[in-house]
Parts: C-alpha cells; sequence; structure tokens
C-alpha cells in the first residue's frame, strides 16, 4: 500500500467555530509533504485531529485513517505506538530530566517499558538483564548520534529547563526522531532555530525519508518548505484550497490570494 495516512471529510467545531471543513488528503508513503496556510487557517488543529489530541464535539465529523486502519477511536498513546508520531508548536518535554533522559523515554517499545506492564513480564526481565542492558545501550548510543547531529550533545547531562527557546525546539525534533515512526508530523521543526541549523535539519529529514520514514510538516519558513518537500497541501480558513507540487503551489493564484488576506490566528 502506497497510501500511509488519509483522512476523509474531516470537520472539526470549537463552540460552533468551523475550525476545519470538510479536510480531504492522502498522504504518500516515503514522502516530505508540507502543510501550509495563512495563521488560523486550521493547520495545528488537523495535527491535532489526526493525532486525537483534543476532544471531539457532537457536529464533528469524518474518519482518519493510518497505515489502512481506521484510528478515529484510537487514543493518542495507542497512535503514537502505532507509528504515526507527531511534535507542537509548544515544545513538550520533561523540563526537570536531563536531555539524555528526555530521549530515553521517547523511545518506543522500549523492553524495559514493556516489561513492567505485567508482573509475569517483569519477572520474565530479571532473567533477561543482558538483554535489557543490551537495549538501553542501543537506545543511549542513537541518542547520542541524534545529539550530536542537532548540536546539542554537549548538553545531555544538563536538565532540559536550562535550555534556550532554540535548544528546546531540536529536543522535541530529537525525541520524534527516537521513536519508531513511521510517520513524524512536524509542527514548525525549525522555530526558533538560525538558518544553517534550518537547512542542515531538512537534510537530515531527507535522509531519514530516504530510509524509510514519511514527515508531515506544517512550516512557516517558506523557503525550506518548498525546497524540501515533494507535495505540499494548503490549508485556508479550515479547507483545503490546493495541493500539488511546491512549483504548481507557487504558481497557484488561490493560495496566493489566501497569503494576501486578512486571516489572524
Amino acid at each position: 500500500m502506497s497510501d500511509i495516512l488519509e483522512t476523509k471529510k474531516v470537520s472539526k467545531n470549537f463552540s460552533g467555530l468551523q475550525a476545519l471543513n470538510n479536510v480531504d488528503l492522502t498522504l504518500k508513503r516515503q514522502k516530505i509533504i508540507g502543510l501550509i496556510g495563512p495563521n488560523g487557517s486550521g493547520k495545528s488543529t488537523l495535527f491535532n485531529v489526526i493525532t486525537n489530541v483534543i476532544s471531539k464535539d457532537e457536529d464533528d465529523s469524518g474518519e482518519v485513517f493510518f497505515d489502512g486502519e481506521l484510528i478515529n477511536e484510537e487514543r493518542t498513546h495507542q497512535i503514537a505506538q502505532s507509528g504515526l508520531v507527531r511534535t507542537f508548536q509548544v515544545t513538550q518535554i520533561f523540563p526537570k530530566l536531563t536531555v539524555m533522559e528526555n530521549m530515553l523515554i521517547a523511545a518506543q517499545f522500549h523492553s524495559g517499558e514493556r516489561l513492567s506492564t505485567v508482573l509475569i513480564d517483569f519477572f520474565k526481565g530479571i532473567f533477561r538483564r543482558k538483554t535489557w542492558k543490551d537495549q538501553e545501550y542501543t537506545f543511549a548510543q542513537k541518542a547520542k548520534e541524534i545529539l550530536d547531529f542537532l548540536e546539542i550533545s554537549h548538553l545531555m547531562h544538563e536538565k532540559a529547563e536550562v535550555l534556550s527557546g532554540g535548544q528546546r525546539k531540536l529536543l522535541t525534533l530529537g525525541r520524534a526522531l527516537m521513536t519508531s515512526g513511521k510517520i513524524i508530523l512536524l509542527d514548525e521543526p525549525v522555530a526558533g532555530v538560525n538558518p544553517v541549523l534550518s537547512n542542515r535539519i531538512f537534510e537530515k529529514i531527507d535522509q531519514l525519508r530516504k530510509e524509510s520514514t514519511t514527515f508531515f510538516i506544517v512550516e512557516h519558513n517558506m523557503d525550506v518548505i518548498m525546497e524540501s518537500s515533494d507535495h505540499v497541501f494548503v490549508l485556508s480558513k479550515g479547507e483545503i484550497i490546493a495541493d500539488g507540487s511546491p512549483d504548481e503551489i507557487q504558481a497557484n493564484p488561490k493560495v496566493l490570494d489566501a497569503y494576501l488576506g486578512n486571516e489572524v490566528e
């Protein structure tokens, strides 16, 4: 199956305010897909609906399919464990833990975590200490490699609360990369990051895309999103007004009109 994520007629209301209206998307596997639109157009809301992090209103409707399976009723953690992972505009970290501890917690399908959920698995863990330690070492090595790439490995033993805003963005991205995600939804991954590192981050994203991962990205940096994306969707006032290649999107008069309008957050 070439499609990894699909939304059908997704609509979202907030106390009568239509945030999304019949949004249809189909995302191809192993691609970088951009999601752009003026402020307040519904981009983060769409991510929230896909990952089920906001409560449903009786007027909400539509279906979300991941890897061919309907996930409307799945809980957020179940969606993440199945391989659909996301980041947020506001960084989601554990401020009292170190940078390395934040990275290790993000690792999906962690044997130690699974073993502790059921008593019989706990006892199995006692007799499998070497396997457990080997896995911890593997996770630590992977975390170190990611932190090296993001240029914050020198902070790995610092508590996350001391990081700057840009460094927190990098840690959030690093945590997403620590998962076993089949598709990663990134909400403004390079906001607050300097241009040189922004380009390097998208180079890494492209490398991971070539290996197996699909990326769905909200980003206001038009240069980097147009240079990096295979396909781009455009939201305006909660509706998809265009989709296509970056060249097609940049030449689309509907897109130009939307960005010259007066939409606000």
